[in-house]
């Protein structure tokens, strides 16, 4: 069974959500992060999700607007790589590659705490819904 327990957003401003199923437990938590677009290289304010293997995103909360989760774009982070990234000399940066595809996602925070907090919920999710035994690591520095 799936309960849901609503946890106020801390100084960052990330809202944290605790999901247990099965004595499980992964952190859903949401947000504004940029996003680089793949064709301009511009980068764009995204509303953020986590959820379940998934990082959602779209241009606006779906809580405000009842925008339903399948109408946001998801990036799989099933395999997938995550490190810090500074590209385009952005602070706060990080990179998605998921598994077997070329493309690689941009995201940054506007604080050093958010991107912290981004990176350790996607790598908790990542490793706490694996299906195999394959060990997959996350370093966070």
């Amino acid at each position: 069974m799936e309960t849901t327990e609503q946890v106020p957003s801390d100084s960052s401003g990330v809202k944290t959500e605790n999901h247990s199923q099965d004595e499980k437990s992964v952190e859903e938590i949401s947000g504004w992060l940029h996003k680089r677009s793949k064709l301009s290289r511009k980068w764009c304010k995204k509303w953020c999700l986590l959820y379940k293997t998934d990082l959602l995103y779209g241009d606006q909360p779906e809580d405000q607007n009842k925008i339903p989760r399948a109408k946001m774009k998801a990036v799989s982070l099933v395999g997938a790589e995550i490190a810090e990234s500074d590209i385009d000399n952005k602070i706060n940066g990080f990179s998605i590659k998921p598994k077997g595809k070329k493309r690689t996602f941009y995201f940054c925070a506007d604080t050093a705490q958010e991107q912290i907090n981004w990176m350790e919920a996607i790598c908790l999710a990542k490793i706490s819904n694996r299906t195999t035994d394959n060990s997959e690591a996350c370093v966070i520095q």
